[in-house]
């Protein structure tokens, strides 16, 4: 009963705000109650987080030995605090929101090059029923082993939640898929992909007491030429 009183309350504080403004979209307003109380320092009660990568493109710098890669990551998540009945917003089921707005889970590439990527210039899709799903385009700059038996390159990309441990939130596939192919460019990528494989694995760092759970993607690279 409570929680019903406080959305109310919620509902009419931003209807009073659009009135007050001169008038605003069904969209406004339903952003407007989605947000105003919303903290994006706070994760959502849901315990599993859906990921999967969408590797495009590979590049390989023999003189240092870094690979660059173009990749989406995709994330998949229920956060209840974002649920809303369509009927009462003029049928509206789903919102494009930047991600800055809501909580995103802080996934870095363990193996990463660079100290960040940048992921909060993305929108996200929020469904009514509170599902997120997150697809940011990355740029990955890692090292690869370089085989000397003519069989390529060994590379690996290891992501995972940087401060949720994995009794905070569990891993899953999104989709089943661990890696997707089907986007890579390989017409006009220098390498291209001759196997993969990859996992979801846990296990605890000398840091912590907590286990860290990551996707583990390795690939097999060759020159296309």
């Amino acid at each position: 009963m409570t929680v019903r009183i406080s959305l109310l309350s919620v509902v009419l504080g931003c209807l009073l705000e659009c009135l007050v403004a001169g008038g605003c979209s069904e969209k406004e307003r339903l952003v407007r109650a989605l947000t105003k109380s919303y903290l994006t320092s706070v994760e959502p009660e849901s315990s599993t987080i859906k990921v999967s990568l969408a590797i495009q493109c590979s590049k390989y710098d023999r003189t240092t030995g870094e690979l660059s890669t173009n990749a989406w990551e995709r994330y998949h998540w229920t956060d209840a605090r974002l649920r809303w009945e369509p009927k009462d917003y003029d049928g509206i089921e789903f919102l494009r929101l930047p991600s800055d707005l809501i909580w995103t889970p802080d996934f870095r590439l363990y193996n990463s090059l660079k100290a960040t990527e940048d992921r909060k210039r993305t929108n996200a899709v929020v469904n009514s029923n509170g599902e997120v799903l997150w697809v940011p385009p990355v740029t990955y700059q890692t090292l690869c082993s370089n085989e000397q038996t003519g069989s390529g390159l060994n590379c690996d990309f290891i992501i995972g939640l940087w401060t949720y441990d994995a009794n905070t939130f569990r891993l899953e596939l999104y989709n089943g898929q661990s890696y997707d192919l089907s986007q890579y460019y390989n017409s006009t990528c220098p390498l291209t992909v001759q196997r993969g494989s990859a996992a979801i694995r846990t296990r605890y760092y000398p840091c912590c007491k907590e286990p860290y759970s990551t996707l583990e993607v390795n690939l097999r690279l060759r020159s296309s030429n």
